[in-house]
């Protein structure tokens, strides 16, 4: 990250928390059949902050303005 400029590098940081969210996410699953409700709403939002659809979490919020920053 040392490399990027200051925006690249915030919108480094941004991504991997969106990353890191998602991957919690399923991990912290108590059961299988949980962690895969999660992995489906973590596609849906996904999809829709991709889409740049209105999303809430905090992560998505943030993976939305960097889809729309960087395409």
């Amino acid at each position: 990250a040392l490399l990027f400029d200051k925006d690249r590098r915030e919108a480094a940081r941004l991504l991997y928390s969106w990353c890191r969210h998602c991957d919690d996410a399923v991990d912290q699953a108590p059961s299988k059949e949980a962690a895969l409700r999660a992995l489906e709403d973590l596609r849906t939002q996904t999809r829709a902050a991709f889409r740049g659809e209105r999303v809430v979490d905090p992560a998505f919020v943030a993976f939305r303005e960097l889809c729309r920053r960087y395409r």
